[in-house]
């Protein structure tokens, strides 16, 4: 790996995007783009909120490597961000079919990044499926599947972490519509406060429970959540608003 390659990936990791990409298009011009190459552009373009040129360059490295699950759910986002909610949608769809295989061996670094992308995909399908309802007159149907793919993404970071903890997870599951949480609050308070995606798989889970009526087992939800993080948690400006929000609705 060349040095200038390096400096973009320490660039990238101090937040730094419009110098990584004053690199990485120094390294496009120098030498044919591999598919990792194409893919960090991409990102960086969004990352810099250029949608359309990420959308550019994730494509160039499907052109690379077609099947490549990261790219393609990043490239969801970019559709997200653009307000293409059908090419968001399916670009998740995709990215879902490609991952939703349970590597082996089970629990390899390689299986928990599989995963973890895995339970992002169906956050983020959630979110787009509620968007699209909203566009179709609250359409029910794809209301109750942004529920589903919600409660999906919130299984399988329920399952990392249960490995992380190096115990056996019970199962969430579901009672007349309403799902029991109790074991996730069980997971060390330590581990909660680090893990910003199971928070915001549960607020979003929340939040379309109250979307869809369910505004009692929403409100008690939130305040659960809220019970479980303090100040210092990244979502914790985002809970305390949507919980007030939350309330003041009735």
């Amino acid at each position: 790996m060349s040095e200038i390659f390096f400096e973009v990936l320490e660039f990238i990791k101090q937040k730094d995007f419009r110098n990584a990409l004053i690199l990485l298009k120094k390294l496009e011009k120098q030498s044919t783009l591999n598919w990792y190459h194409a893919y960090l552009i991409g990102f960086c373009y969004k990352q810099v909120c250029d949608y359309p040129e990420s959308v550019i360059y994730y494509k160039k490295s499907l052109s690379i490597l077609p099947r490549q699950p990261l790219t393609i759910n990043a490239m969801g986002i970019s559709y997200q961000k653009l307000g293409q909610l059908e090419r968001a949608k399916q670009s998740y769809e995709q990215s879902i079919d490609l991952l939703n295989i349970r590597y082996f061996p089970r629990w390899s670094s390689y299986s928990i990044t599989c995963l973890t992308l895995l339970g992002e995909a169906f956050n983020s399908l959630g979110v787009v499926q509620q968007l699209l309802a909203a566009k179709q007159n609250r359409n029910r149907g794809l209301m109750n599947k942004s529920l589903d793919s919600h409660l999906n993404a919130l299984t399988i970071e329920c399952e990392i972490l249960s490995f992380k903890l190096k115990r056996t997870w019970p199962a969430i599951s579901a009672s007349r519509g309403q799902f029991d949480f109790f074991s996730i609050w069980n997971l060390e308070k330590r581990l909660m406060s680090r893990s910003s995606n199971l928070t915001i798989f549960l607020i979003n889970y929340a939040a379309q429970l109250f979307r869809m009526g369910d505004k009692y087992s929403a409100r008690k939800l939130m305040i659960d959540i809220k019970s479980q993080i303090d100040e210092s948690h990244p979502q914790w400006n985002m809970v305390c608003a949507l919980l007030a929000d939350m309330c003041c609705r009735r």
